[in-house]
């Protein structure tokens, strides 16, 4: 990511509140993929078709790099968490979001490695 988009999203996150929140939200793993699922396709409109585990965000999704901070941006909303810029790197699928959040979200930390 870029360093004009990583100020973006720092500037962004300074006029939201929830980026406050230290703690991530208790969510059930069994959660995750729906309500990843729904906001892809709800909120970032993209194709209910296209997504899969499997998809990547830039050339299965058709993701830009602001595409990719808008999507960083809801999730970290959605599950009460902020994403390092560092984590950002290592995710390029939607299977790579989920085992991220399934990290952060049950066990309350980094995932291995980020």
């Amino acid at each position: 990511m870029g360093t004009r988009l990583r100020a973006a999203k720092r500037r962004l996150h300074r006029r939201w509140p929830w980026h406050q929140a230290n703690r991530p939200e208790v969510v059930p793993r069994s959660t995750l993929w729906p309500r990843v699922y729904d906001i892809l396709v709800k909120e970032l409109k993209v194709p209910g078709v296209s997504v899969a585990p499997s998809a990547r965000f830039a050339e299965d999704l058709g993701f830009d790099s602001l595409e990719a901070i808008e999507l960083l941006i809801v999730v970290e909303e959605a599950f009460h968490l902020e994403i390092p810029d560092e984590d950002t790197e290592s995710l390029k699928t939607v299977a790579d979001l989920l085992l991220y959040l399934e990290e952060r979200i049950t066990h309350g930390q980094h995932p291995a490695g980020g």
